[in-house]
C-alpha cells in the first residue's frame, strides 16, 4: 500500500518535471534561442511596418515605410503661331498655350513658370478650373527664344526648335509628365511661317539637376536640386529650295564651261589663250557668287554644303588651268601631241567622274541629314 502511494507520487513528479521541461523548450523557441543567434532566427514583422524584438515583442520598424512620392501634373501644350524666325541671330517667336492637370491646385507648375531660353515672354493670367481628375490649369504664353541654327546643310536644313518651360518648385513638391490623352494635338494648319516649314510637334518632360539647392533650408540631402521641365520641340524644316538653284546655278555653269574647254585641242596660240580666257573668267564668277552666298548665310561652324560645292568647282576650274598651261607647251613639240590628247580626256573624265560624283555626295548627304 506504501509502495504504490510513493510510486504514484513519483509517477505525478515525473510528468510535472517533463511538462515544465516541454515549457521552457517551446519559450526558448518563441524568443529564438540563445542571444547570439537572435539576429539569424528571428521571426518575420506581424504586420507592415512592425517586427518582433529579441525578448518576444514588437516594435515599429521604420525602415519598411516610405516617404510618399511627389504629386505628378500632366502638362500639354498648343502651337498657334511660329514667326520671326532669324537664323542670323539664332531666334524665333512662338505662341502657344499650355495647360496642366494637377492633383491640387497649390501643384500647379504654370503659374509660376519660368522660360531659361526666352527673352521675357509675355504670359496670360492663369485659369484654374476644378475637374473631377484635380485642377486644370490654362495659360498663354509669347514671346522670343534663342536656338543655335546650324545651316551647314541650307537650304535643306532642318531644325528642332525647343522651348523649355521650367517649374519654380523643386521635385519634392511635384513633378511634370506629358498628358496622356490630350497631350500631343500638335499645332495650328494656319501657321504660315515665310521661308520655313513647321514638320511636327510635340511635349516632353524631364529632370534638370543643378549643382546648388539654391538656399533651401530644408534640403538635407546635399548641395543639388532637381527641377521639372517640359520641353516644346517644334521641328522646322527651310522651304526655300529655289535659294539652292539661285546660288548653284552659276557654279554648276562654270563646271560646264570647264569642261567644255578640254575640247578646244587646237595647237594654235588663239586657242589656248581662250581656254585661258574663259577659265579665268569662270574662275572669278566663283568668287563672286561665293561673296554673294556668305551674304545670305548666317556664319556657322565649317563650311556649308554650298561653300564646299564652290571649294570644289574653284579646284576643278584650277586643274584646268593647270591641263591648258600644260597643253599648251607639249602642242609645239609634234612627239608630244598624243600626250596632249590624253591630258585633254583626262580633265574630262575629271570633271564626269569626280566632280560630278562629288558634288551629288554633298547635295545629297545634305537632303537627307537630320534635324539640328
Amino acid at each position: 500500500m506504501l509502495v504504490s502511494r510513493v510510486s504514484r507520487r513519483l509517477l505525478g513528479a515525473l510528468c510535472v518535471c517533463l511538462a515544465l521541461f516541454l515549457s521552457a523548450g517551446a519559450v526558448h523557441a518563441l524568443s529564438g534561442g540563445s542571444p547570439k543567434n537572435a539576429d539569424r532566427t528571428r521571426a518575420a514583422p506581424d504586420a507592415p511596418g512592425w517586427e518582433r524584438t529579441e525578448n518576444g515583442g514588437k516594435r515599429l520598424s521604420l525602415g519598411s515605410f516610405r516617404a510618399p512620392e511627389a504629386p505628378e501634373c500632366e502638362v500639354g501644350a498648343y502651337l498657334t503661331d511660329l514667326y520671326d524666325v532669324h537664323p542670323e541671330s539664332n531666334e524665333f517667336s512662338v505662341r502657344v498655350w499650355m495647360w496642366s492637370l494637377c492633383p491640387t491646385k497649390e501643384a500647379d507648375p504654370l503659374s509660376t513658370a519660368t522660360f531659361p531660353q526666352g527673352y521675357s515672354p509675355w504670359k496670360s493670367e492663369p485659369e484654374h478650373t476644378k475637374v473631377k481628375d484635380g485642377y486644370y490649369t490654362l495659360i498663354g504664353f509669347d514671346g522670343k527664344f534663342r536656338h543655335y541654327f546650324d545651316r551647314r546643310n541650307f537650304p535643306f536644313d532642318e531644325h528642332v526648335l525647343d522651348v523649355t518651360v521650367a517649374a519654380a518648385k523643386n521635385e519634392k513638391t511635384f513633378r511634370m509628365v506629358p498628358d496622356k490623352e490630350k497631350g500631343q494635338i500638335g499645332f495650328s494648319p494656319e501657321i504660315d511661317t515665310p521661308r520655313w516649314d513647321i514638320k511636327g510637334f510635340s511635349v516632353t518632360t524631364e529632370t534638370r539637376n543643378y549643382a546648388t539647392d539654391f538656399g533651401d533650408r530644408s534640403n538635407s540631402t546635399g548641395a543639388s536640386s532637381d527641377f521639372s521641365e517640359a520641353v516644346l520641340h517644334i521641328k522646322v524644316a527651310s522651304s526655300d529650295t529655289k535659294v539652292f538653284w539661285e546660288l548653284a546655278g552659276p557654279i554648276f555653269i562654270v563646271f560646264l564651261i570647264t569642261l567644255l574647254t578640254f575640247l578646244l585641242t587646237s595647237a594654235e596660240t588663239s586657242a589656248f589663250a581662250g581656254r585661258i580666257t574663259a577659265l579665268g573668267a569662270s574662275l572669278f564668277a566663283v568668287l563672286v557668287n561665293w561673296g554673294k552666298l556668305s551674304g545670305l548665310m548666317p556664319a556657322t561652324a565649317g563650311f556649308s554644303m554650298l561653300g564646299k560645292l564652290h571649294l570644289l568647282t574653284m579646284a576643278y576650274v584650277l586643274v584646268g588651268i593647270g591641263i591648258t598651261v600644260l597643253c599648251w607647251r607639249w602642242s609645239a613639240q609634234d612627239k608630244k601631241k598624243e600626250k596632249v590628247k590624253r591630258l585633254n580626256h583626262l580633265g574630262i573624265a575629271i570633271g564626269v567622274v569626280f566632280y560630278v560624283g562629288i558634288a551629288a555626295w554633298l547635295v545629297v548627304g545634305a537632303a537627307t541629314s537630320p534635324a539640328s
